[in-house]
């Protein structure tokens, strides 16, 4: 597993669980899938200003 704590404070800057919740529906894995999902959320909607700006707003 990665750094939880850049993670951890990437995907809580990036998004609620709410969203975290959705994009861990994606993965099956429980731990593996906490990274894979946080970067899911991360990626996708963080690295995405059309997105970014949607859900912040």
């Amino acid at each position: 597993i990665k750094n939880g704590s850049n993670f951890d404070v990437m995907v809580r800057d990036c998004r609620s669980k709410e969203q975290m919740s959705d994009c861990s529906h994606t993965q099956t894995s429980p731990v593996s899938g906490f990274w894979i999902f946080s970067q899911c959320c991360f990626l996708d909607f963080c690295n995405d200003p059309q997105h970014r700006g949607h859900y912040i707003s």
